[in-house]
């Protein structure tokens, strides 16, 4: 019976090594040396607490409480399809997040990153590592997805997934929260004109903000300043300034060109997603028409 004891303690030291009352892991060579006198009534109490710890460690099939790291991650910049990213109907596209390891766990090729929200791109739905990532160390995390067949804005959410399935996100620079991370791209008809970016997509409810359209003239023909005008035709509460709610286009946009408008805005009161579209207008006849649609937090 002490030698069943005796290697059960030994394998047990080799899967979950710890350390007790200041001592280093116990060691191999100690246990050797008590083989003939091991017991629950031996004098040396420290290693009596050791081998009670990493027994109860086998067990329950699991480590020490104390010995668990911690998975944690951190955004750092988006390496392609960065938000308001312009994609046509059914495109593949290559999605890669650059994160950094900010917790104490190894990252290993038995991670993946997993689609969680409730919208999903077409393509993957998860992808694996391509290489171990240790504690500090950033990695390129990449997805082979498909844009929607469909029009409009698009936020798909990601979260990180350990090799027992423990789900975890990035740690929110405000909230400190850990939460998703994203990727939301704008799906348009090759028409006369297509969104190259609208910003932003989301705002902090009371602020000031300036709603942002780049548009690209996809026509033949340019769109004169004099000759065009810009009107919200959705969101206009949000106007800082409401008489300008219809304005002539700030410069002229050349075919294959893209030009910029902005309109200053002030976030409501409410929490919730909303829509701000915008409609280029010529003689009255609407050319273009966007959508930006933006969360109030």
């Amino acid at each position: 019976m002490k030698n069943i004891f005796f290697f059960a303690v030994l394998i047990c030291m080799f899967i979950f090594p710890i350390s007790c009352s200041g001592r280093e892991a116990l060691d191999v060579s100690a246990l050797v040396s008590v083989n003939d006198s091991v017991s629950m009534e031996q004098e040396d109490s420290d290693l009596q607490i050791c081998v009670s710890k990493c027994m109860q460690s086998l067990r329950n099939g699991s480590e020490p409480q104390n010995s668990k790291c911690v998975n944690s991650a951190e955004f750092i910049e988006d390496v392609t399809v960065p938000d308001g990213t312009v994609l046509s109907p059914g495109e593949h596209f290559r999605k890669v997040w650059r994160l950094k390891n900010t917790g104490t766990c190894t990252w290993s090729r038995s991670y993946k990153v997993v689609s969680s929200g409730m919208f999903h791109m077409g393509g993957s739905q998860y992808a694996y590592m391509a290489d171990t990532v240790e504690p500090g160390e950033t990695a390129d995390i990449s997805m082979n997805l498909i844009a929607p067949v469909i029009y409009g804005n698009f936020e798909s959410e990601y979260m990180l997934e350990d090799e027992n399935g423990n789900r975890f996100g990035i740690t929110g620079t405000r909230t400190k929260k850990e939460m998703p991370f994203w990727l939301k791209v704008a799906v348009t008809n090759p028409s006369d004109c297509s969104v190259v970016r609208v910003s932003p997509y989301a705002v902090w409810r009371f602020s000031d903000f300036d709603a942002v359209f780049r548009i690209k003239n996809n026509s033949d023909t340019e769109w004169n300043a004099d000759e065009i005008d810009v009107r919200i035709s959705s969101g206009a509460d949000y106007l800082k300034y409401p008489e300008r709610g219809l304005i002539d286009l700030p410069e002229s946009v050349k075919p294959g060109e893209a030009g910029t408008i902005i309109f200053d805005m002030i976030a409501p009161d409410f929490q919730g997603d909303s829509e701000i579209t915008i409609q280029l207008l010529k003689e009255q006849e609407v050319i273009c028409t966007v959508t930006n649609r933006i969360t109030f937090l």
